[in-house]
């Protein structure tokens, strides 16, 4: 699934810019977060998005795509929108 009201799945590279915010779904629950892209390389022709630069937490988008990432889904929280209806938790 590529499109949930809200968020969009991520496909590809090119797809991010830095400043989008991203729901990641990891492998590991304990990887599971609510991250803002900090900035985007490319290392050896491959993306990789910086989410922490501080703790050197990325992910490589082509890994991400052939299933050998960290990260088993990564969604882009639609940049129209101030906040979807998955974050607004309270009532």
């Amino acid at each position: 699934m590529s499109k949930i009201k809200g968020f969009t799945a991520l496909m590809g590279a090119g797809q991010l810019m830095i400043g989008d915010e991203l729901v990641i779904i990891g492998k590991s629950l304990s990887d599971s977060q609510v991250c803002e892209v900090y900035d985007i390389l490319d290392v050896n022709d491959k993306e990789e998005i910086i989410i922490n630069n501080d703790e050197n937490k990325y992910f490589i988008t082509e890994m991400y795509l052939d299933g050998k990432s960290w990260a088993e889904d990564v969604f882009i929280v639609d940049r129209k929108l101030d906040k979807p209806e998955f974050f607004n938790l309270n009532p």
